[in-house]
């Protein structure tokens, strides 16, 4: 059996899960993205939860993987400095 790709549109999430979902790839928690856009952590695993249905993505890994392979997530080397200040 072969595995295929998929590229999904990033047009279907809305601007909060594409924000949420960045910010989950640079390695953020729930708790501290909710604390950073001072949202409940319960919303942040909404938005996530939901950005997963839409693209079906088995989970927040793969999720990541497709918006990153999609071009929907780049890692900028502003945001590779965030995770090494860490």
């Amino acid at each position: 059996m072969e595995a295929q790709l998929t590229y999904h549109s990033c047009f279907s999430l809305t601007l909060r899960e594409h924000e949420i979902v960045e910010r989950s790839a640079l390695g953020f928690s729930a708790k501290e993205i909710a604390q950073q856009l001072s949202i409940a952590p319960r919303t942040v695993e909404r938005h996530l939860e939901n950005c997963r249905l839409k693209l079906h993505a088995r989970n927040r890994t793969h999720l990541v993987a497709i918006c990153m392979a999609g071009g929907m997530v780049q890692m900028k080397m502003a945001s590779m400095e965030q995770l090494v200040s860490l």
